[in-house]
């Protein structure tokens, strides 16, 4: 049960992050518009540790499989 409840915060955190990295970009394009001495820094985007996502140390990248295709 707690497994499950710290999955969907992290993947709820994931969400969070890919909505905000899509907002920046849309500062971003808004920005371009506005002359130089109006435009403000953008926030910095928050990241997933490596430690949020433990099964990605699991999984295979396909120049990996490759490699053992060749043995």
């Amino acid at each position: 049960e707690m497994n499950r409840k710290i999955v969907a915060l992290r993947d709820s955190k994931v969400q969070l992050v890919s909505r905000f990295d899509a907002q920046i970009q849309q500062l971003q394009k808004i920005q371009q518009h506005l002359p130089p001495q109006l435009r403000l820094p953008l926030p910095t985007p928050p990241t997933l540790l490596p430690a949020e996502t433990p099964e990605r140390k699991l999984q295979c990248s396909r120049v990996a499989v490759e490699k053992y295709m060749k043995l």
